[in-house]
């Protein structure tokens, strides 16, 4: 196995309460290879942010990264502290944003804000406006220069996002993390957008962690995905496995209930009924065993631990020869 880009081992982050601690994000564990794209998927409010936050430390208080292991490019974030992390954040890692103009100031033209982000990486006033107008051009914005002097309300939503997507790349990082990139942006935009991102990665060789609760963008898009539900991973695997044959009863029902161009007319869509867990004790019992198809007397005695077999991690006490192949196959 090849030196991995970035390693998480039981990254923790925890949020005060009144009840108590919210355990937002609980032991999750995964890796990303030079130049792959991994997939986080799961309901709203299952961590996913919350793990990118963390990596880029991020954490909005009173949050706090309560434990685990953050390695980007062999650094170690704890060892390097906030101001060595600083130095790694946009040069080697860098993060787009869910809603570009909450992310962009309103009072600054986009220009500004490009040439802020090259200047803090040594260039000159001159580099950073050429620099940031080539990007501009290469993530498909026209007349770059026009644009440069913009104000962020006078660009639409898609125009935004690919001047985040600029502003990321402007410290040529090897990561990417893209926090629901194209939920804010009509469908037809987001398929530029996804298809812009498909052409950095394999032109910039950039790794990726893509995090979405569309799983059919997760398919098109990343080489691995993982699963999150209640702050924990529950299931992870190469893209084209884990959509032919979910080995996690609530895989299977995410799955099952993304909306089919050849479903039946007046088919309703399946739901995944009742409701995450408070967040506020440590797991008992399997979390997700209240909401689950294939519950059986095990699920109740402890939590299952995240097991690997092959290429696959799964966090599941029903045997994987239960589980039948998927009636679709995720596109690309």
């Amino acid at each position: 196995m090849s030196a991995a880009l970035l390693e998480v081992e039981d990254l923790a982050v925890r949020f005060p309460t009144p009840a108590g601690e919210l355990r937002a994000v609980d032991g999750v564990s995964f890796r990303i290879e030079p130049g792959e794209a991994l997939g986080l998927v799961g309901e709203s409010g299952c961590g996913k942010s919350t793990v990118a936050l963390a990596l880029l430390d991020l954490l909005p208080p009173p949050g706090r990264r309560a434990g685990g292991r953050i390695v980007v490019d062999g650094v170690d974030a704890a060892a390097a502290g906030p101001a060595g992390f600083r130095r790694l954040r946009g040069r080697r890692i860098a993060m787009v944003f869910q809603d570009p103009m909450t992310s962009l100031d309103p009072y600054l033209r986009i220009g500004e804000q490009l040439a802020e982000s090259a200047r803090l990486r040594g260039a000159s006033r001159r580099e950073a406006r050429a620099r940031s107008a080539e990007l501009l051009e290469r993530v498909g914005l026209d007349d770059p220069e026009r644009r440069l002097a913009a104000y962020p309300h006078q660009l639409s939503g898609g125009q935004r996002q690919r001047a985040m997507l600029a502003m990321a790349l402007l410290g040529e990082p090897a990561l990417l993390v893209a926090d629901e990139p194209t939920t804010a942006l009509d469908v037809t935009t987001q398929a530029q957008i996804l298809g812009l991102l498909r052409e950095l990665q394999r032109e910039r060789g950039l790794a990726v962690l893509f995090i979405t609760h569309d799983l059919a963008v997760a398919a098109g898009l990343c080489d691995r995905v993982a699963v999150m539900y209640a702050g924990r991973l529950v299931e992870e695997a190469p893209t084209a496995a884990l959509f032919a044959r979910p080995t996690h009863p609530y895989t299977e029902a995410l799955w099952a209930c993304s909306p089919r161009v050849d479903a039946p007319r007046r088919a309703r869509l399946a739901t995944i009924e009742g409701f995450p867990p408070r967040l506020v004790a440590p797991a008992e019992a399997c979390t997700f065993a209240p909401r689950c198809a294939r519950v059986r007397a095990a699920c109740h005695a402890g939590e299952p631990p995240l097991a690997a077999d092959g290429g696959r991690r799964r966090r599941c006490v029903a045997p994987e020869a239960e589980f039948p192949r998927a009636s679709g196959e995720a596109d690309g």
